[in-house]
């Protein structure tokens, strides 16, 4: 799905994960080791498909330029042609390099001398430095309530393109997806594709119900740049709406009814993927 080995569709952060070290990452300017954190969790082995390999083993065959491409995509540089490969190289390289080491010191990642490349092994997401894990297996709650992401957002190369607002909007996006009312006695989703009617505010508020949850420390001005870009991308839709969609109740003032799009992204990367020829009784 990735390009030189396979990536997951789908796969689960912790909530925590988000405020603790995303959003810093995020206010500070390092937003790109955000980037290249998802590509690694999108990659990583958990312990089922390990097999006598260390769970959080990120297979060779990614190397750093591939990582490079997958979070931030092919630098433009004005070199003679015979130096453009090298020099591009080495960019992408020493760019994967320094986001390794914000990771490595939030004890999310852990690198191990190897010829070649080093080992790369992901560690849990929670920087407690444990074997890396799916916060899903637990159900999501308690403690391990999750952020579901696409591979997709990955894949089609949209990651790339984001910067600081986008991400932080993405989040607070399958964020509130979680955290939204679905009526009937659904089951929760933040898969990208649920729609939600929460005040910017609401997302760093805790006074604001459920009160219980992990709040996400965004600006308001951070989340309204974001949501207008993801919008202009047709990865959300808003509308104005004066009654709750739920109970059709009248609410104290026009809010604005946001649907997540993101699974759009599916397609886009099935359309880009090359068609492999059928097999024969000879392959």
């Amino acid at each position: 799905m990735f390009g030189p080995g396979e990536g997951k569709a789908l796969f689960r952060v912790r909530q925590s994960h988000v405020a603790n070290h995303y959003s810093p990452l995020i206010a500070r300017k390092a937003y790109a080791a955000v980037k290249l954190d998802l590509v690694l969790r999108a990659i990583a082995l958990l312990p089922k498909d390990a097999g006598k390999r260390e769970v959080g083993f990120v297979l060779r065959d990614w190397s750093y330029e591939d990582l490079h491409d997958l979070a931030k995509g092919t630098p433009t540089l004005r070199l003679a042609d015979e130096r453009r490969e090298t020099t591009t190289r080495h960019l992408k390289r020493k760019w994967v390099g320094n986001q390794m080491n914000k990771l490595i010191a939030e004890k999310l990642v852990r690198l191990e001398p190897h010829k070649g490349r080093p080992t790369i092994i992901v560690l849990r997401d929670d920087g407690s430095g444990l074997p890396f894990d799916d916060p899903g297996a637990a159900g999501g709650r308690g403690d391990d309530r999750y952020l579901t992401i696409r591979g997709s957002v990955i894949a089609s190369g949209r990651l790339a393109t984001w910067k600081a607002p986008q991400l932080a909007a993405y989040f607070a996006a399958i964020y509130a997806e979680y955290h939204q009312d679905r009526g009937e006695g659904r089951s929760f989703s933040s898969n990208g594709t649920g729609s939600w009617w929460r005040q910017l505010a609401w997302f760093n508020n805790a006074e604001w119900y459920p009160k219980e949850r992990i709040l996400l420390p965004f600006s308001k001005s951070v989340l309204e740049d974001g949501l207008g870009a993801l919008a202009a991308e047709d990865l959300i839709a808003r509308r104005k709406i004066a009654r709750d969609p739920l109970s059709n109740k009248k609410l104290d003032s026009v809010r604005v009814l946001y649907t997540n799009r993101f699974a759009q992204l599916d397609a886009d990367v099935t359309r880009s993927q090359p068609r492999r020829p059928p097999r024969t009784d000879a392959s």
